[in-house]
């Protein structure tokens, strides 16, 4: 609430991060709105906006003051405090943990029916084929082609490992910005199965990328180590996970050592 008196007024707010104290985040911002209090005094004014806030833990937090600038001179708002209680269980009740990540049962029939626009590509490719196989087979080749030069093209762990190093280098998880580092390690690894494998990875769901890497036939620890870093992954992006400094640093050791052990040589393209 602030007063013109007939002078102009310049209210500026404080930059408010995602993350206002300890295990207080921030979920939602409304839009502020500026309002008179005209029945009170005309001159005066109040601007507000509400905030949905979240909480992990139970216990008393301390809400630090907020600093406003206005008209060049800074105004700190009262400091807060905030109670989080765990629910109340009902009388000889049992408090349940979260549920895990609930598993697929992804038979055959489920594959071919989500992937039934690849079989319908194939049968076209191979029907084009067949038909220009006869075609060609009719008329005489007159004419002599120079073979084409052969083209290098990076293999997709040279490009993963150079973006991990990358992301390494950048340091986002040491500045305090975890989601952002999982969200590129996430991608980067998707990315590198994608190209590597030939999977929608981008697009599917972490349960249909362990499916899928068992179906292909990698070992029981290579695709447990997948499972657990798109899992560690989600829970971060979605769940506001805060792991550990040492679980960070591991799971950029994972996704490095899986790219590794399922490289390929160079692949050649020919133009």
């Amino acid at each position: 609430t602030y007063s013109i008196n007939g002078d102009s007024s310049d209210v500026i707010w404080p930059e408010i991060k995602e993350t206002v104290a300890e295990h207080i985040h921030i979920i939602e911002e409304t839009k502020r709105d500026t309002t008179s209090l005209v029945e009170i005094d005309p001159y005066l004014f109040k601007q507000t906006a509400k905030f949905l806030i979240t909480s992990f833990d139970s216990g008393y937090f301390a809400v630090p003051p907020f600093v406003f600038k206005f008209n060049g001179a800074e105004v700190e708002s009262n400091a807060a405090l905030l109670q989080v209680m765990y629910p109340l269980a009902e009388v000889g009740g049992e408090l349940k943990d979260i549920k895990g990540i609930m598993p697929i049962n992804f038979g055959l029939l489920d594959f071919i029916i989500f992937y039934w626009y690849w079989f319908a590509i194939g049968l076209i490719v191979l029907v084009g084929f067949v038909i220009l196989f006869f075609a060609l087979k009719k008329k005489p080749m007159v004419s002599i082609q120079l073979a084409p030069t052969p083209e290098v093209i990076e293999p997709p762990h040279v490009i993963a490992l150079r973006k991990l190093s990358d992301l390494e280098r950048r340091k986002l998880w040491q500045q305090d910005k975890v989601k952002h580092y999982y969200i590129e390690l996430s991608h980067i690894y998707r990315e590198y199965l994608e190209k590597r494998y030939k999977i929608l990875a981008l697009e599917e769901t972490s349960d249909e990328i362990v499916v899928e890497l068992s179906r292909l036939g990698l070992g029981r620890e290579l695709v447990r180590e997948a499972q657990n870093l798109l899992i560690l992954s989600d829970l971060v992006k979605f769940a506001k996970e805060k792991p550990l400094a040492s679980e960070h640093e591991r799971a950029l050791v994972v996704c490095r050592e899986f790219v590794s052990k399922t490289k390929i040589d160079a692949e050649v393209s020919v133009n």
